[in-house]
């Protein structure tokens, strides 16, 4: 149970208390999770809802926009992005990071693994999440050869001296 302090100060506990209204991460848990003991203040105990991702790895033609978000409310996530490998990846913080703009999505355009933390003014940081590696692939380039479609590259090159494009069957 919460501290009868707060309700009693005219604090809405309904948030953090097990129940109906409580926010819950993707996966069906507390958003806050409340630890047993008898904190001092509502958020003691708290910890913050870690970073998911739209995209958990896989493999992608071209490019791939990565979206994330806390379950946590007014939780902002702090990132990193490495290509070597999740183990080059540095571990994301307000100082190593880059806070993510919900409306910017990490781009991709070559293999790379994300690293994200979400943090909370009155509650512990998450846990550390990261995806799997993000691959992408390149497009194969297109060849047409018709008929009448051999120019020379040199225009001062005499149409007569092409040779004709044999393919064998």
């Amino acid at each position: 149970p919460l501290p009868s302090a707060l309700g009693d100060a005219g604090i809405d506990v309904s948030l953090i208390e097990d129940g109906p209204d409580q926010p819950k991460d993707i996966l069906g848990g507390p958003a806050i999770k409340w630890e047993s003991t008898d904190p001092e203040w509502w958020y003691d105990g708290g910890v913050t809802a870690p970073p998911s991702f739209t995209v958990d790895g896989g493999s992608f033609l071209e490019r791939v926009e990565v979206h994330m978000l806390s379950a946590t409310v007014e939780s902002v996530i702090f990132y990193t992005v490495g290509h070597d490998g999740l183990d080059s990846v540095p571990e994301p913080s307000l100082e190593t990071g880059t806070l993510y703009d919900p409306s910017r999505p990490v781009v991709f355009t070559r293999n790379g693994w994300i690293k994200a933390v979400a943090f909370h003014l009155y509650a512990h940081d998450s846990e550390v999440a990261f995806t799997d590696e993000i691959r992408i692939r390149i497009r194969p380039p297109e060849l047409f050869v018709r008929a009448g479609d051999l120019r020379p590259l040199d225009p001062t090159m005499d149409p007569d001296e092409l040779v004709p494009l044999e393919l064998d069957p």
